[in-house]
């Protein structure tokens, strides 16, 4: 995936993230509607992992995204990256009092919202791996070894 196609997906998740979050607060969707969290937190989670590839492109070189133990750094990347970004999110909303027992407990509702944020983060790596056409399920193996900047 080329820099410029992954800024324009950046963009429209952006935008579409931020228009959805608005009009939920606008209209008070997010008290109405106790699910309407699940698909934020999973598209915040694929914006932050869009973020995450096009950092580890810029900065990590060739032999970077592939070390020798078979482990990917670009997926190490994102999944940490995300895995930060959603405890930190979680914290300031902690902080701030943005939080409701309603339906679930504060720590159930964290862990769903933390494990909806990988979620997005893993997907957003996936959509990488799949637009350079790299077999996710060879992910770890020796036969992966070709990876374009």
């Amino acid at each position: 995936m080329s820099e410029r196609k992954l800024i324009f997906w950046i963009f429209l998740t952006s935008l579409s993230v931020a228009t959805a979050h608005v009009l939920a607060l606008e209209f008070f969707l997010y008290w109405r509607y106790f699910w309407l969290d699940i698909p934020m937190h999973f598209f915040g989670g694929l914006l932050i992992g869009f973020v995450f590839v096009l950092f580890g492109k810029k900065f990590l070189s060739y032999d970077d995204l592939r070390d020798k133990e078979g482990g990917d750094k670009m997926f190490k990347l994102v999944i940490f990256g995300t895995a930060f970004v959603g405890v930190v999110w979680e914290i300031f909303e902690y902080s701030i009092g943005i939080i409701e027992y309603r339906f679930v407990s504060y720590s159930f509702d964290t862990v769903k919202d933390l494990f909806l944020d990988l979620l997005g983060g893993l997907s957003a790596f996936s959509i990488w791996q799949r637009v350079r056409g790299v077999d996710a399920s060879k992910l770890f193996s020796e036969e992966t070894n070709t990876y374009e900047k």
